[in-house]
């Protein structure tokens, strides 16, 4: 049994036209009515195909009466929570081509006690559920905290919970435990913060919300198909199909996955479901006789091409060079390596305030308050990314014995082990999953807990020593000697030769390594000693992407100057440097501007004696003010700024002034048959 809930529903109605022309009169071909909302498709789907669904709907006046009535034709199990407000109609227009307009009504607002009737129905309807299915957006005046609180109290039945949603409600449901969340690539883009141009990227970020709390992810690709992501596994899938209504289609996705059981082996019948949905009109769900699993085409090892488009259908562009292929493996390394620190943020903000306010060259020193510095850099921040890196391959256990390998590594180091931690971090959890797979699942069911327990103490045990005499060193080698080619450049005054590395690094999404394994412990050494340290900057400089994106806002092409001004806010003001990543990888020159902006502020910031007390996360201007030592504001803004000018200057002379661009808009418009 599978209980779904849908906090807005709705009724719609899908119509079908020739063509749709803003302001003309259009005669409808066909038209569909159907009980809608993402919760309640998934039940449809599920009882189209035999399997047990149970429908929660808050519904109130004559449209809820109609959409309980659809729902008893399809044959659904309805618990009907009387509402107030009645339930909202969507209209959806449907052309030949499959190009779809909607107009959704908001939905009629819940009240507190409606809200608490909808969370009590679900808890009241568990009887043999294997999962809870909470989807759809969220009506008028309900927190983003809904679905977050309905897993809190699900989770003690033993019922594990899948999520559809966007936004914060999505956030706040990842962060809650979510066994499953299914998000499409806007969605998924959206809760990382950054676009993502690649199949690498989606499932780069996919586990970035496994770190966050995940269980699970599932996400919808559109005719790209989709991905499913979980501890230690990532798969993909796609399907030919001809498409007449994409409404609904990710419902279908997600109740195919669900009907198979989950896991990777359950993403062909998955797609099967949601290509067999697009090629249906209106939001009809598949049934039997339209699924077609063998038109699915699975692939275990993921394709980190671009998502992009052809003339016979999307695809994913197959990276078939080998330096294609090589970036794509940096990308996705560097995809791993962001998703154990990203989530750990948090941890990074609060010890860089601490050390910024409170160590005797901050703003306001304190001499008790400033003992937590060296503990929090030296042991929590490392064990955290341990624990975070164990989690991402292995769920749980792996996160366990990744903190207890982590300490191994951190005792008696002299330097913060953050390399150390995104090394040894993973080898835990990939060895505890070994364990679990080949020697774990054999154990007799009364001895699995003593077996499972036992297991990850004796590996967490020994990788902790192996930690502290084998790898911890050589990790502490590795770093030192990194760092004496940092500074070998900082003694011979070259130090903005270090950019030629640094920013192509991080275009390949290698950033966190660099900043966190690298420099970060560079510059808590140098930070205690002169109370500053310009290694803070290096990385963390936020110009040379400033000046790339207002470049591109000026002088790119038409698709990337709608983006850009966004994404320099993002950038700029969030500290989020990865959204600008995509933008060079899709232009390579551009790393020239990058090169060239980061060595000359680099070199501002050595004229000037710039330096920060502490790393700042994220690498916001914001930030980068709050962790600069009193009186050395003019010189950080000083190469920020720099770096700004040198790398709009470059990049702008790289895209020769927006003149290749309007020419190709000139020569698509003749082509088209606009005007010119």
């Amino acid at each position: 049994m599978i209980v779904t809930v849908t906090a807005n529903p709705s009724v719609d109605r899908t119509v079908e036209v020739e063509r749709l022309e803003r302001g003309g009169l259009h005669r409808a071909t066909a038209v569909h009515v159907h009980p809608g909302g993402k919760g309640i498709n998934v039940a449809r789907a599920l009882a189209r195909n035999g399997s047990k669904a149970r429908a929660v709907v808050p519904a109130g006046g004559a449209e809820g009466a109609q959409l309980i009535s659809l729902l008893a034709d399809d044959g659904i199990d309805v618990v009907r929570v009387p509402v107030l407000g009645p339930v909202r109609c969507n209209i959806t227009v449907v052309e030949p081509d499959a190009t779809v307009t909607k107009v959704n009504e908001a939905g009629a607002p819940l009240s507190a006690a409606e809200v608490e009737q909808v969370h009590a129905a679900v808890l009241a309807h568990l009887d043999d559920a294997a999962w809870v299915v909470a989807a759809g957006s969220l009506p008028p005046g309900v927190g983003s905290g809904f679905y977050a609180d309905l897993i809190a109290r699900v989770r003690p039945h033993g019922v594990r919970v899948a999520v559809d949603t966007s936004g914060p409600a999505l956030r706040a449901a990842v962060e809650a435990g979510a066994a499953l969340v299914k998000p499409n690539l806007p969605e998924l883009a959206e809760a990382v913060g950054r676009p993502l141009p690649t199949l690498g990227d989606a499932v780069a970020a996919a586990r970035e919300l496994l770190a966050a709390g995940a269980g699970a992810v599932l996400a919808s690709l559109g005719p790209h198909g989709a991905v499913a992501v979980g501890p230690g596994w990532e798969c993909h899938a796609e399907a030919d199909a001809e498409p007449r209504s994409s409404v609904g289609a990710g419902d279908a996705l997600l109740a195919g996955y669900l009907s198979a059981g989950g896991g990777p082996d359950a993403l062909r019948e998955a797609v099967a479901w949601g290509s067999a949905a697009v090629s249906l009109p209106g939001s009809t769900m598949p049934g039997p006789a339209d699924v077609r699993a063998r038109r699915v085409h699975l692939h275990p090892d993921i394709d980190w091409g671009l998502l992009s488009a052809s003339d016979e259908g999307s695809t994913v562009t197959s990276t078939t060079t080998t330096t294609q292929r090589a970036r794509a493996g940096i990308q996705r390394f560097g995809g791993h390596l962001a998703g154990m620190v990203m989530p750990n943020i948090g941890a990074f903000i609060a010890w860089g305030l601490i050390t910024a306010m409170f160590i005797p060259t901050g703003w306001f020193p304190n001499a008790a308050i400033a003992e937590l510095v060296s503990p929090m850099i030296t042991f929590l921040l490392p064990v955290l990314i341990g624990y975070t890196g164990g989690r991402l391959v292995h769920g749980q256990r792996g996160a366990v014995v990744g903190a207890i390998a982590t300490v191994g590594i951190v005792v008696g180091a002299e330097i913060p082990m953050f390399l150390g931690a995104m090394v040894i971090g993973p080898l835990a959890g990939w060895l505890m999953k070994l364990w679990d797979e080949r020697v774990g699942e054999k154990a007799a069911p009364g001895f699995k807990m003593l077996v499972d327990n036992f297991s990850a103490g004796i590996l967490g045990g020994v990788l902790a020593v192996a930690g502290l005499f084998a790898i911890g060193p050589v990790v502490e080698s590795l770093t030192k000697a990194l760092g004496s080619g940092v500074q070998w450049l900082l003694d011979a005054h070259l130090l903005p030769l270090v950019s030629v590395i640094v920013e192509p690094a991080k275009v390949l999404f290698l950033n966190n390594a660099i900043n966190h394994g690298v420099l970060s412990p560079l510059g808590v050494t140098e930070a205690l000693a002169d109370g500053k340290a310009i290694h803070f900057l290096i990385e963390t400089n936020p110009g040379p992407g400033l000046g790339i994106l207002l470049a591109i806002s000026l002088f790119g092409a038409r698709t990337a100057r709608a983006t850009a001004p966004g994404a320099v806010v993002i950038h700029f003001l969030g500290g989020i440097h990865e959204i600008y990543f995509p933008y060079i990888l899709a232009a390579p020159r551009l790393l020239l501007a990058a090169v060239a902006g980061g060595a000359s502020g680099v070199a501002v910031f050595a004229l000037t004696g710039a330096g920060l007390t502490a790393t700042p996360s994220p690498g916001s201007i914001i930030a980068l003010m709050a962790v600069t030592p009193p009186g050395g504001h003019l010189s950080v803004l000083a190469g920020v700024f720099t770096a700004t000018a040198v790398s709009f200057a470059v990049a702008a002379a790289l895209m020769k002034f927006g003149r290749d661009a309007r020419r190709e808009e000139r020569e698509q418009q003749v082509t088209t048959g606009g005007q010119v």
